[in-house]
């Protein structure tokens, strides 16, 4: 497994399961906003030159910033590659806060997904309440956020 800039083409190729967890931002369209925004970090792992999983942040303002976490079906579907995955990604998420100057990470779960808010979890983040009507399609969420020091 090896870590690599995000680059646009890495979501088309991971296969995205939207029944099993990740964490959302609440930027609609994440593609343009990585493209026109400077405070951004994104990153993808590869696992045999296929990307897994990629995470990124953006600095929404002085000390917060907001994040998103999509995983593939390869990465879903051993259970080596996702236990090595999130050890990998949970560091890159400690160099976000660092590098950006974050004292908080927020994004958001399904909120009737009991598994999406273990996920969020296991990166450390801590479950604040649910978000009512949140998405265009009027589901709930739940606001995950991981505090720094």
């Amino acid at each position: 497994m090896r870590v690599v800039p995000f680059n646009i083409s890495h979501l088309r190729l991971m296969d995205l399961d939207k029944s099993r967890p990740g964490i959302l931002c609440e930027t609609t369209d994440i593609m343009n906003y990585l493209w026109v925004n400077d405070n951004f970090k994104c990153y993808t792992i590869l696992e045999n030159n296929i990307p897994v999983l990629s995470a990124g942040s953006y600095r929404m303002w002085k000390g917060v910033g907001e994040i998103y976490i999509y995983v593939g079906r390869r990465c879903w579907s051993n259970s080596n590659s996702i236990r090595k995955s999130i050890k990998i990604m949970k560091n890159y998420l400690y160099t976000f806060m660092y590098e950006m100057k974050l004292h908080r990470m927020q994004g958001y779960v399904p909120s009737e997904s009991d598994q999406c808010i273990r996920f969020a979890k296991l990166f450390g983040f801590k479950q604040e309440g649910t978000m009512k009507m949140f998405t265009s399609d009027k589901r709930d969420v739940v606001r995950v956020a991981y505090y720094g020091k």
